[in-house]
């Protein structure tokens, strides 16, 4: 499981998730500057593109729930986290 400040990249927000994929970019050029093995190279950038999708999902659904006109709300992840999330702002 990939985690970012104690949370599943699942429960992530698009602005975590971009703050996530700016890190691990950061790992990888710091991996590379000290000729680290291609193999640890590899597994990161798997890593980044997991958190790019993940991004483009979050997108995807933003942008959904922009468009949506009737009140309903796409979620990612566990549905219980979500209400939970949404009662925590209230």
């Amino acid at each position: 499981m990939i985690n970012y400040k104690d949370k599943p990249l699942e429960l992530l927000s698009l602005e975590e998730t971009i703050e996530f994929e700016k890190d691990m970019r950061k790992k990888v050029l710091g991996a590379a500057r000290t000729n680290m093995g291609e193999s640890i190279i590899d597994q990161l950038n798997l890593f980044v593109d997991l958190i790019s999708d993940h991004k483009r999902q979050c997108m995807q659904v933003r942008n959904m729930n922009d468009e949506k006109e009737d009140g309903v709300m796409l979620t990612l992840g566990d549905i219980d986290e979500a209400v939970e999330q949404d009662e925590d702002k209230q």
